[in-house]
């Protein structure tokens, strides 16, 4: 049961994530510069969400 919301959340997780890059990589380019923005902080947060929710779900 707790597999199955697991899988649930990471998939909407990945797909927001995915929305997220896309808008990133189409805005972006319109301002002129065309520089790829540092991922570092966003995968430490998506890190910091998967950790959280895997936390609430075993403690469930």
């Amino acid at each position: 049961m707790a597999n199955k919301h697991m899988k649930k959340i990471l998939k909407v997780i990945s797909h927001r994530e995915m929305q997220i890059q896309t808008m990133r990589y189409h805005f972006l380019p319109t301002m002129g510069t065309r520089f790829p923005v540092p991922d570092s902080r966003s995968l430490w947060f998506i890190s910091f969400i998967y950790s959280s929710v895997y936390k609430f779900i075993l403690n469930f």
